[in-house]
This record gives structure tokens, C-alpha cells and sequence, in this order.
């Protein structure tokens, strides 16, 4: 249904999560923006939240009255309509102008400091360096886990995959991928992370240091300056969108306690880090489109993705040695909290578990033209989020590579019915003869 004439138009929600929780008893739905530019979260009750779909920019106050009326036959006051769209904007959860001067002040912001602050710190783990590093060592020591290595590594692997659910939850897998970089000594290091907001461009840089309570990893800037000269666009348009994200703030905590080796050895002091957040859908590799516009949209982007991966692997082949590669990926999230009307059963989560590791083998044995087809073909049913830092992993790596899966895991919420999987992979080269 259009926006009625002398109406004015709903404005249209920003690309947020909706996660229908209990609450004393009562459903009530939380509102969370995984980009961070809403702080807060906000929850709304049931019928307030049966409105948010009419805030696409498309319809109107009265055409939102006239929908929940013809399901209901209840009449909701137009006050309380423009009451939830003021609760929504002063909470930055609506595309609108104020949200775009939220937006601008906040990208002002982070110009101004000095490194990419650790977000999540006091959060997701300890913001004091020591107690990190007992909390980083005891994913390593817990049930399930490889153990602390009781050596360095002999060589540096070529590339890994570790998941970006917080520690707490996916400590298993990340020990399981960073024990093989322990005490490893990378001159460079690329993280590949995604951007779980929407972006205008498929990549996003930064040349902000990223700060820890590890210390300071350094941002590759000279590489950054390299990378963005041989692009016909700018990847630093939006780099204030790694402030919010956690999908490289957890690799590097985990890189910076394994290459120290658990805290007892110094980090190399030529060691750069290319910190590079991946925002890429995966129907830009679909062969189809509703109309020629759109499918001249996905094919302008994908060109910007292939043109981004052969520049960044042109840079990283002219270095004295091999990067050390690294996504920040989780797989499939399924059940309510992801939009699914069912919870998640036992029996479903196996059959996941098994699907998952079908991806799982195509990803390890380098087949990135299958795993695309896969996607494409599910049209990413699972909505697995690390589509593009796998996909960029698997362009970036050395063609004589070969991968292995470390560990696979789940992390089920009963309180949602919902579930998300991740995995740890390494890649290197096979050993000579």
C-alpha cells in the first residue's frame, strides 16, 4: 500500500536487529543496531512493535492505521504512531536527518582520536592486560580445547579462520585457530572482518592504529595509502564504521596473546596489521536480478570487490614474505532471533551442524567457485555472515595452499530459539617431499 496523499511518509527503519524476547512474562521486542550508532537498546511491546513494518519509507500514519485496524479492528491513535517514530528517532534507530548529523558528529569523532579504541573491552573480556591474558589462556586450557602449545610454531600458516562471536562464547574455536600462530613471528598480518551494518562500498580501511588492552596494533598505513591509489573509489569513505565493529577487535586480542605467547615473549616490532572490514552481499554473485537496474547494481559492486582483491594480492605479492591472512567469520544464525518463526530443535541443529561442514570442506579444500554456488543455490538460507571475508580469503590465498578444519561449534540461545555456528580453519602449504 503506497503513502496516502496528505500523509506524510513514515521514514524508513535503519537495517537493525528485532529480537522477539519474554519480559515479566510478556513478549516484548529488542530493538539492537549491530553498527553501535544507537547506543541503547530500546524495547517496545508487542503492539508497538506490529508497526515497525510500515516504516520503509513507502507508507504512511493513516495507512498503518488502516492495515492494523482491517487485522485487528482495533484503532491506533495517530499520536501513538508519531509518538514511536519520536522514540525511534531519539534513539537513532530511524534513516532520517537526525541520525544523519548523529552519524557525521560520530565519524568527526573518531577522526579526531588517536587509534580505534577497544569497544568491547569491559564487555566482551577484560579491560585490564593481565587479566586478558589469563581469560585468552583459559579458552586454550578449557573442556574441548587444544591446550596451551608448549612451543612456538615452526613456521607462520599462511592463512586462518577463527569466529568473531564474542570469547565467552566461541573461546574453543578461536584457541583452536590462534595455536597455530603461537609465537609465530608474521612481518604482516591481514584481518578480514565484516561490517554487520550496511556500507556504500564493499570494503572498508581505516588508518587508525587498533588499540587494545594488549597494546597498540599497528595499522599497515603505507599499504592502506598503496591500496587506496590503485582503487577508482575511496575505501576510507566510512573507516568511523570500525569503531563499532567487533569482528577485528577480537582477532586482535587473540593475535596479540598468541604471537607473545600468552604474554611472556614481545611482539615483533616490524609486525603491521591491515585491518579491512568486508560489506558485501552475496547476490552479487547471483545470476539473476528482479530488474536490469538492480542487476546492473550487483554487477558495478562486484567489480569493485574483484578490482579491491587483485590490487590488495598485486601489494601483498611485492612484500619481501607472505601476510599472514585472517577472517573473523561466523557461519549460519538461524532460529527467531533471525527472522526464522520457529525456535531451533535438536534435530534441526544437527542437520545444521552437518550442512555446515559440507561448507565447512569446500572452504578447507580451496573451492571458492563451489562454495559460491552453494550460497547462491540456499540462497544463503543460514545466513551465514562470513560470506565475504571467506570468499576474500579464498582470492587472497596463495594458489598452492591447502586448509583443514580445526573445530566446529554452536552457541544455542533457549531464551530465543535461536542458534549460531562457527568454525576455526588454517591454511598452508603442503609439506615438501
Amino acid at each position: 500500500m503506497a503513502a496516502s496523499s496528505g500523509d506524510s511518509t513514515l521514514p524508513r527503519l535503519r537495517a537493525i536487529e528485532v529480537i522477539a524476547v519474554r519480559q515479566e512474562g510478556h513478549r516484548v521486542f529488542l530493538l539492537r543496531d549491530p553498527q553501535g550508532f544507537a547506543a541503547e537498546p530500546l524495547v517496545l511491546p508487542a503492539a508497538a512493535a506490529s508497526l515497525l513494518g510500515f516504516f520503509d519509507g513507502r507508507h504512511s500514519i493513516r495507512d498503518a492505521q488502516t492495515a492494523i485496524a482491517r487485522r485487528t479492528g482495533q484503532i491506533v491513535p495517530a499520536e501513538r504512531v508519531r509518538g514511536l517514530v519520536a522514540e525511534l528517532d531519539a534513539g537513532h534507530y530511524l534513516e532520517s536527518q537526525a541520525f544523519r548529523q548523529h552519524r557525521r558528529m560520530l565519524a568527526d569523532t573518531y577522526a579526531r582520536l588517536p587509534h580505534r579504541p577497544p569497544r568491547f573491552a569491559g564487555q566482551a573480556y577484560s579491560a585490564d592486560a593481565d587479566e586478558l591474558l589469563g581469560q585468552l589462556s583459559a579458552t586454550y586450557t578449557a573442556p574441548g580445547g587444544p591446550g596451551l602449545p608448549a612451543a612456538s610454531v615452526a613456521s607462520t600458516p599462511l592463512g586462518l579462520a577463527a569466529p568473531h562471536i564474542d570469547p565467552p562464547r566461541g573461546g574453543t574455536s578461536y584457541a583452536y585457530a590462534y595455536a597455530r600462530t603461537w609465537g609465530a613471528r608474521p612481518r604482516r598480518v591481514v584481518v578480514l572482518g565484516i561490517c554487520h551494518g550496511s556500507a556504500r562500498e564493499p570494503f572498508i580501511l581505516t588508518t587508525k592504529d587498533y588499540a587494545t588492552p594488549l597494546g597498540i596494533a599497528p595499522t599497515d598505513r603505507k599499504l592502506v595509502k598503496n591500496l587506496v591509489a590503485r582503487l577508482d573509489w575511496d575505501p576510507l569513505t566510512e573507516e568511523e564504521l570500525h569503531q563499532w565493529e567487533h569482528s577485528i577487535e577480537f582477532q586482535v586480542i587473540y593475535l596479540q596473546h598468541a604471537l607473545s605467547c600468552g604474554g611472556q615473549v614481545a611482539l615483533p616490532e616490524a609486525l603491521t596489521f591491515l585491518p579491512v572490514l568486508c560489506s558485501f552481499p552475496w547476490e552479487i554473485h547471483a545470476g539473476d536480478a528482479e530488474t536490469p537496474e538492480i542487476r546492473d547494481q550487483l554487477a558495478a559492486f562486484r567489480a569493485k570487490v574483484e578490482g579491491f582483491l587483485a590490487a590488495l594480492a598485486e601489494l601483498l605479492r611485492a612484500g619481501d614474505e607472505p601476510p599472514l591472512l585472517v577472517a573473523g567469520i561466523d557461519l549460519a544464525h538461524v532460529g527467531r532471533r533471525f527472522g526464522n518463526a520457529d525456535g531451533i530443535s535438536a534435530a534441526q541443529l544437527a542437520s545444521l551442524s552437518r550442512r555446515d561442514m559440507h561448507t565447512l570442506s569446500l572452504v578447507a579444500g580451496r573451492e571458492r567457485e563451489a562454495f559460491v554456488a552453494e550460497t547462491v543455490r540456499e540462497e544463503n538460507e543460514r545466513s551465514i555472515c562470513g560470506y565475504p571475508a571467506l570468499y576474500s580469503l579464498l582470492t587472497l590465498l596463495p594458489a598452492d595452499a591447502g586448509g583443514a578444519v580445526l573445530d566446529y561449534g554452536q552457541s544455542v540461545e533457549d531464551a530465543t530459539g535461536s542458534a549460531v555456528s562457527f568454525a576455526a580453519l588454517v591454511f598452508g602449504r603442503p609439506p615438501t617431499a
